[in-house]
Formats: structure tokens, C-alpha cells, sequence
């Protein structure tokens, strides 16, 4: 028998009803969003170990999340080991020295629609502490190598894209051969070593601290980050060569606009110009 419209929408309202789990069973269910695929897994294991044991689920699993504790304590004290620096810097021995320069990178955002200037960020180098290191980044926001080992392609910021904002975290750029962060090279050639002062380092301790990116020890060319916010878990592993002193709202305007958790910009963000600024020291 064909049934009107309503009938058959009441229909599948009361199958839909019939069909759901009761109000009490949604903690169950949300917990099996996160063990659904290995939940079988976990019975037989348990049961297994049961049989051959005799324990109870209790002291099966009372161990494993001991076991889990242990590797984890042991995977922490093997990355501390493994820091390519363990003695700490404080900032303050790094900033305010005369022969640190200041550089300027003017952000903006440049599409098809668009093309609007976010503000110039000025930034203090190191230079004292770390001369390798800052004497790289002032040369690419200056421009003054040219040509890089890639034709056509020359060493400087200017028009290169801040490719990786990721709130709460940082802002990565300074691939100026694919914009993408899978290219990038130094003034000293492919790349150069990590710059430890006297085997130590200085923390990610805040928001505005400017840090070469790598792909391990001894990695670094032209790509560069700047902090949201402290981040230690890149201390000894990331050089930290410099900080924000003016400008550091056109970065937050970055990070709440543009960022993203996966990374991806939301608006194309480069670097609209870039430089020295001469005798200014801080």
C-alpha cells in the first residue's frame, strides 16, 4: 500500500528512532571513536595473556600502562641526550650589544584581488653571539649575494612567501628557490652548520624570537621561523639568533588571520620587501 508523504517522513523518523543507541550508551560510543578499530585487539590480547598468566584484566593492564610510562620516560631522556646543545644562554646575553644589526622584512598580502601591505617587522640579529648565522639572513634581506647556486634565482627575501603559519606556534618562510619549503640554500652553499656559542643555546622562551628551520643537525640555509609563542621543545635543536623589536602586531595579525592548524596560509602572505637598516643598533 503506497503511503502519503507524511506517513512515509513519520516512518522513517520512527526507524531512525528505533535504530539509535539510548542516551546512556554515548560515552561508549565516544570512547569507541577512539577504540573502535583496535578494540578486538585489546579483548584478545587480554584474554590471551589471561590464559597464559592466569592475572586479572587489572594487572594486565595495570603493567602495559606501566610499560607505556617507561618507554615514554626513556624516549624523553634519549631526546635530551641526543640535544646537538644542552647549555642555556639567557637572552639577555645575547640583545642590546652594539655590533648586533637590525634588519626589516614589510609583509603584506598579494593575490589576484589584492595587494596590501600587513607592516614592517623589525627585527635584532645576534650578531655578537652568532655572526655565522646572522651574517646569512642579513645578506638575504639585502640581497647583496645575487645569483645563487640555482639560475635565475637569487639569494634574497624579497618577494618570497611565507609559506607555514600555524597558530599558537610559528610562522616559517625563506624558501626563495620553491616557496614551499622544500627548497633553500646559504650563502655558504647548500647549507651550513648549527652555530652553538660556546656549546650553548637560546630557548624559544617566547613569542618574536627569530630561528633558523632545519631538517636536522647541521641543515640550516635559508629557511627561518618566527615564534607565537615558547616553544621548547625546539630548544637545542633550532638556533635562535634573533628577536622581534618593532612590529610584533603585524605578526599576531598574521597568526589570527592567516594561520592555520595544518599549516597552509589562508591568504598568500610574502614578503613584500626587505633590508638593513644602517646604523641602527640596538
Amino acid at each position: 500500500e503506497d503511503m502519503t508523504p507524511l506517513r512515509a517522513r513519520r516512518e522513517r523518523v520512527a526507524d531512525r528512532a528505533m535504530s539509535s543507541p539510548p542516551k546512556q550508551d554515548t560515552i561508549r560510543k565516544l570512547i569507541h571513536i577512539f577504540l573502535d578499530v583496535p578494540h578486538n585487539a585489546f579483548v584478545d590480547f587480554t584474554r590471551s595473556i589471561e590464559r597464559a598468566t592466569g592475572a586479572s584484566p587489572f594487572i594486565i593492564w595495570l603493567s602495559v600502562m606501566g610499560f607505556v610510562f617507561v618507554v615514554s620516560l626513556v624516549y624523553m631522556k634519549v631526546s635530551q641526550l641526543t640535544l646537538s646543545s644542552k647549555k642555556e644562554i639567557p637572552l639577555a646575553d645575547c640583545v642590546g650589544h652594539k655590533e648586533n644589526v637590525t634588519v626589516f622584512l614589510d609583509i603584506g598580502v598579494v593575490d589576484r584581488f589584492k595587494d596590501e601591505l600587513i607592516g614592517r617587522v623589525e627585527i635584532e640579529l645576534f650578531t655578537k653571539t652568532h655572526p655565522v648565522t646572522t651574517e646569512n639572513f642579513r645578506c638575504f634581506c639585502t640581497g647583496e649575494k645575487g645569483e645563487g647556486s640555482i639560475k635565475g634565482r637569487n639569494m634574497h627575501y624579497k618577494g618570497v612567501k611565507l609559506h607555514r603559519i600555524i597558530p599558537g606556534f610559528m610562522i616559517q618562510g625563506g624558501d626563495h628557490i620553491q616557496n614551499d619549503g622544500s627548497g633553500g640554500e646559504s650563502i655558504y652553499g647548500r647549507c651550513f652548520d648549527d652555530e652553538w656559542p660556546d656549546d650553548g643555546h637560546v630557548k624559544h622562551s617566547k613569542g618574536g624570537l627569530l630561528s633558523m628551520a632545519n631538517s636536522g643537525p647541521h641543515t640550516n640555509g635559508s629557511q627561518f621561523f618566527l615564534t607565537f609563542a615558547k616553544t621548547k621543545w625546539l630548544d637545542g635543536r633550532h638556533v635562535v639568533f634573533g628577536r622581534v623589536t618593532k612590529g610584533m602586531e603585524h605578526v599576531r595579525w598574521i597568526e589570527m588571520r592567516c594561520g592555520t592548524y595544518t599549516g597552509q596560509p589562508l591568504q598568500n602572505v610574502i614578503i613584500q620587501d626587505c633590508g638593513e637598516i644602517k646604523g641602527k643598533s640596538t
